[in-house]
């Protein structure tokens, strides 16, 4: 801790685990890229997502 003039606070030990999630990072990504160049009003929030998975 002396060698820092801040301390360096947590640092995650191990990678996250999403085991339901990982699976669909894809998908939500490609969703969300493309969200970039639609208008504002048709883009995809939380519940959006949400709703769009639960659907497929």
């Amino acid at each position: 801790m002396l060698t820092f003039s801040e301390p360096p606070g947590y640092r995650r030990s191990a990678p996250i685990k999403r085991p339901q999630l990982d699976g669909l990072t894809n998908i939500i990504d490609s969703w969300l890229d493309a969200d970039k160049t639609a208008h504002r009003k048709p883009r995809h929030t939380a519940k959006r997502i949400f709703e769009r998975l639960r659907a497929t």
